[in-house]
């Protein structure tokens, strides 16, 4: 069965096919679909599981977990519990999740903000990204677009952080609490106690307590890296 609401309304509990709402909607409880549409704005306040796409653009706020295949958001997004989307999950905005985010790709043109972890295989953001707790994926590229960024950890392969835009002062860009862990680190402008991975490059802006490296670590200049150890 398809639920469509023009205007405004509200979806009650139930399994349905697809949902789509233009304008004004609330969603009751834990609601099973095939496929969930909003343009407008939209508040849920249960369960979101959702099999095949989530689309929203406009407002979107949820306030428990969301399963889903695809999320694209337009504007701004929020889940209050956890998100996991097992294909792409893509944002033009902000994207916000208070739980812990797992992914198999995932790309924001825009600002996101984790506050448990977020895991992926491939994770590419054009703008900013908080996140209190460890960043985790295959691939990471996140190109600063922001005045200040702050993550906890980071870990994975192919690891890229730089500005979007050339910027005369990198000072405080981006902050990583503990640690980046990797196979191939490059970095610029950014603040971090320890970096550990096979080849290092360490770029202007960039201050670093420990760096670990077992084949190579390239120091620009314009960096600051107080101890450096070779790892065997």
């Amino acid at each position: 069965m398809d639920v469509k609401i023009f205007g405004s309304g509200t979806i009650s509990t139930g399994e349905y096919d697809n949902i789509r709402i233009a304008g004004s909607g609330r969603a009751r409880g834990l609601l099973r679909c095939e496929n969930f549409y909003s343009a407008g704005s939209v508040h849920g306040d249960g369960e979101i599981l959702c099999k095949n796409s989530l689309e929203t653009s406009g407002s979107a706020v949820f306030e428990k977990s969301i399963k889903t295949g695809k999320l694209h958001s337009g504007g701004s997004f929020s889940c209050r519990g956890d998100l996991m989307v097992e294909e792409e999950l893509k944002g033009s905005g902000s994207v916000k999740c208070e739980g812990s985010v797992k992914c198999r790709m995932l790309c924001v043109d825009g600002n996101g903000a984790v506050e448990g972890d977020l895991e992926a295989e491939r994770l590419c953001v054009i703008g900013g990204l908080q996140c209190r707790g460890l960043v985790n994926a295959e691939e990471i590229e996140i190109r600063v677009d922001c005045k200040k960024m702050t993550v906890g950890s980071i870990g994975g392969s192919v690891i890229k952080i730089y500005p979007h835009r050339k910027r005369t002062k990198l000072e405080n860009l981006v902050c990583v609490k503990n640690s980046i862990e990797g196979d191939e680190i490059t970095l610029e402008g950014v603040i971090v106690p320890r970096v550990s991975g096979r080849i290092v490059r360490v770029g202007r802006g960039c201050e670093v307590e420990l760096l670990q490296y077992s084949e190579q670590a390239e120091i620009s200049p314009d960096a600051n890296v107080k101890k450096t150890e070779k790892l065997l």
